[in-house]
């Protein structure tokens, strides 16, 4: 909550408080709470001092060394080994770890790091973003990815149309009608989706053997069971006298719109 400014008779009874600028120690009154500068430029002098500020020398805690803090006067150890040794000493449990690109032992500052220096970590990196000649999927040009999940396609376009290819290839094979019901998209008038024999979440791959087209009603009821073997092996036969009849690899992966792998660029 910010105080009100003061009146002109508050001023002249004293019923204000005053306070003292941290950085020209001369009195004002402060219309705000935890105000600490008489103006904005002695705000912006102070800081400039703060920076240039050299910090006082100091003796390490472990190997009583004197040393003078780059950053804070806060820092209590000269060098790494020593923040190490002092833990040591104390009992703590200082478990190293491999750098992922030099493979050099070290012991992080934080658990989660993976990297002995940023130097390492940056060409890790680096190594990951290159690659050798790419070729899209759909239009067979050669592209350089940009990061490395966009490995698959050109360009969001191109993306995007082989992803339609690969619905239209198995609505057509099914002629536009569900397998479960039989209804159809043009006479019936319903929604159609594809959906997976062998459920994904179990294990299920997304390829055309494994792809049907289903309406959306089906598809709910379906979720994620499996039928039992006679089912299952009946409906697999017939997905594949239909793959045979248009020349559909079985193995044939069918990229889906929820494709974590093929995402945009």
């Amino acid at each position: 909550m910010s105080k009100r400014k003061p009146r002109a008779y508050e001023i002249l009874f004293h019923k204000v408080e005053l306070s003292r600028c941290k950085n020209c120690d001369n009195e004002f009154i402060f219309p705000f709470t935890n105000q600490k500068y008489c103006s904005e430029n002695c705000r912006v002098e102070y800081l400039k001092k703060q920076k240039d500020k050299i910090h006082k020398s100091k003796n390490c805690v472990n190997c009583g060394k004197e040393f003078t803090p780059l950053k804070t006067d806060r820092q209590k150890y000269c060098t790494k080994e020593c923040i190490i040794e002092y833990y040591k000493n104390k009992g703590y449990k200082v478990r190293p770890k491999w750098c992922k690109n030099c493979g050099k032992e070290f012991i992080p500052k934080i658990h989660l790091t993976a990297y002995c220096s940023h130097e390492c970590r940056e060409e890790y990196q680096n190594k990951r973003k290159h690659y050798d000649k790419l070729f899209c999927i759909n239009c067979g040009k050669e592209f350089t990815p940009k990061s490395c999940r966009n490995i698959y396609y050109c360009s969001k376009e191109c993306r995007k149309l082989s992803i339609e290819k690969g619905y239209l290839l198995l609505y057509e094979r099914d002629n536009f009608k569900c397998i479960y019901c039989g209804k159809s998209s043009i006479e019936d008038g319903i929604k159609l989706s594809l959906d997976h024999i062998y459920p994904s979440s179990k294990g299920g791959k997304d390829i055309a053997m494994n792809l049907v087209t289903s309406c959306i009603i089906c598809n709910s009821h379906k979720r994620d069971k499996i039928f039992n073997d006679d089912d299952l092996n009946r409906t697999k036969d017939e997905v594949v006298q239909r793959n045979v009849k248009l020349n559909i690899d079985n193995e044939q992966i069918i990229k889906l719109y929820n494709d974590k792998t093929a995402s945009d660029k």
